[in-house]
């Protein structure tokens, strides 16, 4: 393991490279959890499985609740016929559901189907029951400092983002 002052002091491609690998790390740490728990139920399975457009899509809808195909497109930055392959795709497995708007019957939405929210729902609380454990090893200054840094650099990927 690499000497945290060797880092420190290093230059700025050695101090980028230890950080993707911590991300990576944490990134592992997270598919483990999730991986863990998708064993005992088909759904949790399919969800583990998903490509990584469609990981963003159900992100984007667990964030949202619904989206039209349209919407949904926009988000992911990809064609609307390319959104709605993989609605149906998603929809075959019994990830999404396809429903009337509630606000306007006329449209259809897209939305995580509620079996499939339940487990989301249930592998977020492991996966945050992981990071408190790390927290709660870590200590308060630690974490106070970590989260220091988090929040600058939300920001900076943020201002990037705008770009």
């Amino acid at each position: 393991m690499q000497d945290i002052k060797d880092i420190s002091n290093g230059d700025t491609r050695t101090q980028a490279k230890y950080i993707m690998e911590t991300g990576k790390l944490i990134h592992d740490r997270v598919s483990q959890v999730f991986a863990g728990h998708a064993a005992g139920s088909r759904k949790k399975k399919e969800l583990y499985e998903l490509s990584v457009p469609q990981m963003h899509a159900v992100k984007a809808l667990r964030s949202l609740g619904e989206a039209t195909i349209t919407q949904l497109a926009n988000i992911l930055q990809v064609s609307p016929p390319s959104a709605s392959a993989m609605v149906d795709r998603l929809t075959e497995r019994g990830i999404l559901a396809r429903e009337r708007s509630r606000e306007d019957r006329r449209k259809v939405v897209v939305r995580i189907a509620p079996e499939v929210a339940e487990d989301i729902a249930h592998i977020e609380g492991k996966i945050l029951t992981s990071f408190t454990e790390l927290v709660e090893k870590l200590g308060p200054e630690t974490t106070r400092k970590w989260c220091e840094v988090l929040a600058h650099v939300k920001t900076v990927v943020a201002e990037q983002q705008k770009k």
